[in-house]
C-alpha cells in the first residue's frame, strides 16, 4: 500500500489546513469532495484524541469500518486506511483496524 508522507503531518498542522477549508467552504468556494475530506478529518481527529485521553483502555484503539458514521464520512476518502496504517494501526480483519503503538508520538 501507498503511504503518502503529507499524512505523517501532525495534527495541528491539518487542522490549520482544515480551518481555512472551513472558510472556503463557509463561502461556498469548495466542492463536495472537500466537504467529505473536512468530515472525515473531524471523525479522525476525535478517534486519535480518544486513544490519547484512554490510551489504556483498548475499546478506544478499535476502529470499526462497519460503524455507519466511519463507514459513510471516514472509509469514503481515498487512501483514508493508508492514514491509518501511517499513523501505527493494523487491519485487523475486514472490519476493523486497532492501534497497536504504545508510544503515542505518531498521534500527537
Amino acid at each position: 500500500r501507498r503511504v503518502h508522507g503529507d499524512y505523517m503531518q501532525s495534527l495541528a498542522e491539518s487542522r490549520k489546513l482544515v480551518e481555512n477549508c472551513e472558510k472556503l467552504l463557509a463561502k461556498g468556494r469548495i466542492g463536495q469532495k472537500i466537504k467529505s475530506v473536512l468530515g472525515c478529518y473531524g471523525i479522525v481527529e476525535k478517534l486519535l484524541q480518544n486513544i490519547l485521553a484512554n490510551p489504556k483502555d483498548p475499546t478506544k484503539k478499535i476502529v470499526k469500518k462497519t460503524n455507519k458514521v466511519i463507514a459513510e464520512k471516514v472509509f469514503v476518502v481515498p487512501y483514508i486506511e493508508d492514514f491509518f496504517l501511517a499513523l501505527g494501526y493494523v487491519v485487523l480483519d475486514e472490519e476493523r483496524l486497532e492501534y497497536k503503538k504504545d508510544d503515542m508520538q505518531s498521534i500527537k
